[in-house]
């Protein structure tokens, strides 16, 4: 058993894993910035807290793989009064986008 338990602590470490949560409702407010530094942030349902760490705003950054589909998406969502789903990294104490999807 201790085995399984040690090998299990040694993958989850060797794959940096993640602790992600989700968000969703209608974009609310959007925001630009310098891309490094919370280059686009937005509102996701009520405002307050967006994810368990305490964030204001969610947020992708020009260097993100899907960074412009990010934007793209909500924008859209936020253009068509859309309900949008953001899947959330929250390893950093931040609430980093990892998924969208638009989900009406």
């Amino acid at each position: 058993m201790k085995e399984i338990i040690l090998s299990l602590l040694i993958t989850l470490v060797a794959f940096g894993a993640k602790a992600t949560e989700s968000r969703s409702g209608a974009v609310s407010n959007l925001y630009a910035a310098v891309g490094t530094n919370y280059g686009f942030r937005a509102v996701v349902g009520a405002g307050g807290a967006q994810c368990s760490t305490g964030g204001v705003f969610v947020y992708t950054n020009v260097s993100d793989d899907n960074y412009k589909a990010y934007v793209a998406l909500l924008m859209l969502a936020y253009s068509l009064g859309k309900t949008v789903t953001v899947i959330l990294d929250t390893s950093q104490n931040t609430c980093h986008i990892v998924e969208a999807y638009i989900t009406n």
